[in-house]
């Protein structure tokens, strides 16, 4: 069910992809020059976030099964979230001269 629902996804960003710039041809009901608003093209935008979001999650998720990280990743116990380190010349107050 999951597999199917991310191929109709899928196919729904590349439909919107290549079918904007048709709609964008016979284009009537807005000035897009004199307006600057152009609807099409805002929803090709999101179409190829949507598609580049997918793409990497696919990626991510290929990278992750395949190096063994998945189950490392799950569990809190041996995964510790990196630490900032702050140097300490950046906690200290600012010199004399600097100040305003």
């Amino acid at each position: 069910m999951r597999r199917h629902a991310i191929r109709a996804v899928i196919l729904a960003v590349v439909l919107v992809c290549l079918l904007t710039p048709v709609a964008e041809l016979f284009d009537g009901w807005d000035n897009t020059l004199q307006s600057g608003n152009d609807v099409e093209s805002n929803l090709a935008m999101v179409a190829v976030c949507l598609g580049a979001a997918l793409m990497l999650t696919g990626i991510l998720s290929k990278i992750l099964r395949g190096s063994g990280l998945s189950a490392n990743v799950s569990t809190p116990q041996q995964w510790h979230p990196p630490v900032l380190v702050i140097p300490p010349h950046l906690l200290s107050p600012p010199s004399r001269s600097l100040r305003i």
